[in-house]
């Protein structure tokens, strides 16, 4: 069974979180997230999808407000011995939901090029070009939550 839940800032959820995020997003790119960037963290809404079990993070994502009607989804990771297990979608089902309650029209998000179909899959659509982020193609996408 999983968890989902609102991650504080600094917990040893947090502690988890920060390293789902190294090993998936950035290692494999050889980026270390800075001090400065990572404090920045206590200003967005920090998610999480846990093991009920052993209280073990399997992925995560925060939310950033844009405006009144859009969020924006950030740094989606799946542990990469989980992926494919459907976590991933069992999370965006959830911070759409949490984005819906907060009275949010769109959900946005910067998605990498391998990324791109399991957006398209949720529901996701492509808006302008690809463009190079962190050294690797993106493509912004959006998702309608009314």
């Amino acid at each position: 069974m999983t968890r989902f839940s609102i991650i504080k800032f600094g917990s040893e959820q947090y502690k988890q979180m920060l390293d789902l995020r190294h090993r998936i997003l950035r290692a494999p790119l050889n980026l270390i997230a800075s001090e400065e960037e990572l404090a920045k963290d206590k200003d967005y809404t920090l998610l999480g999808l846990f093991n009920e079990e052993n209280n073990l993070l399997l992925a995560c994502c925060f939310l950033t407000h844009i405006n009144d009607d859009i969020v924006q989804l950030r740094q989606m990771a799946v542990d990469d011995t989980l992926q494919k297990s459907g976590y991933g979608r069992e999370l965006i089902g959830h911070a759409e939901q949490y984005a819906r309650d907060s009275n949010y029209k769109t959900m946005y998000l910067h998605a990498r090029e391998v990324a791109v179909g399991f957006y398209l899959k949720l529901g996701y659509t492509t808006q302008g070009n690809y463009f190079t982020e962190i050294g690797i193609p993106h493509i912004e996408m959006t998702k309608n939550l009314k």
